[in-house]
């Protein structure tokens, strides 16, 4: 099991308190918790490493440069109200981050959040630096140590109390920040910048009717996937008990199982990267520009930030 804590100036009082209260966690630390959880899957796979590195390291400052973390996934998929894709692109390419009164709180209050949670629980936590495949990476609060892919979610408050709520691996999710961080990681390496966004305020009764309907259906939709999830569970489930039944080809009741071997995916970020620095090395130019597919308009929904 994983741990990630948050700690709200305003406590209990907090919006983020009020929300887990209801079972819920705002997009923008979902997207940070599933990206986790996906890099953590990697490494029970047996395709990921842990760094030993401190968090907070001039080590690991570097690390993260290289890699993609999970607490940038919010940025990369336009979710966050702390931080835009474009801000991100630069201190990934080289912009010193400078601590602001948020982040010094939060280090400071994590040890001590992180022994009130392990007490709470009788379980234990530690710090952990996990790089998964395809250079997804994530800095955690905490680890167990166990192959559990749920992450504890944390909110703690100074007086003495916190909030929790676990969170399961969501494909749903991966499938969406592995996604946009594939677009995004393509401007790092060839050292693009990125534009701010700029939005028109939309006003009128024709907006709004088909605003209120998105939202709807937003909402409905990510209901649907938690009922998706449930029924995901239970089929892989059944087939773990009947694959367990027979280390053979079998067949019965209108359900048939085949046994087979298919080799590993080929970690074409890895090669690009390597491959690349080679032929600058050799003082080789590389024109990406060559191999681009033709530049397309597209259009993106997400929730307003207020």
């Amino acid at each position: 099991m994983l741990l990630e804590i948050k700690c709200p100036v305003k406590g209990k009082d907090s919006d983020l308190w009020e929300q887990v209260a209801s079972d819920n966690i705002p997009d923008h630390y979902m997207a940070q918790v599933q990206h986790q959880l996906m890099v953590m899957k990697s490494y029970f796979d047996g395709e990921g490493i842990i760094h030993n590195v401190v968090q907070g390291s001039k080590e690991w400052k570097e690390l993260r440069r290289n890699l993609k973390m999970a607490s940038e996934s919010p940025a990369v998929l336009n979710m966050s109200p702390f931080q835009t894709p474009a801000a991100l692109m630069k201190i990934k390419q080289g912009e010193e981050v400078v601590a602001n009164f948020a982040m010094k709180r939060g280090s400071r209050l994590e040890p001590i959040a992180r022994s009130f949670v392990e007490e709470k629980y009788e379980r234990l936590f530690s710090p952990a630096v996990v790089e998964g495949k395809d250079l997804f990476g994530a800095s955690l609060d905490g680890w167990d140590g166990g192959n559990d892919l749920v992450c504890r979610f944390s909110v703690y408050c100074e007086s003495g109390d916190s909030i929790e709520l676990d969170v399961e691996y969501d494909e749903f999710w991966v499938v969406q920040i592995k996604r946009e961080w594939q677009s995004f990681w393509s401007s790092y390496l060839e050292g693009e910048e990125l534009e701010e966004e700029t939005h028109e305020l939309m006003v009128g009764d024709d907006w709004s009717q088909v605003a209120e309907v998105w939202q709807t259906k937003k909402a409905e939709l990510a209901e649907q996937k938690k009922i998706m999830e449930g029924i995901e569970k239970q089929l892989k489930a059944a087939e773990e008990l009947m694959g367990g039944m027979s280390e053979e080809n079998a067949r019965g009741a209108g359900v048939q199982m085949t046994r087979f071997t298919r080799k590993g995916r080929v970690d074409y970020n890895r090669f690009f990267k390597e491959k690349k620095e080679e032929l600058e090395k050799a003082g080789i130019a590389v024109d990406l520009d060559d191999y681009r597919a033709e530049t397309t308009q597209q259009v993106k929904f997400t929730k307003e930030k207020q």
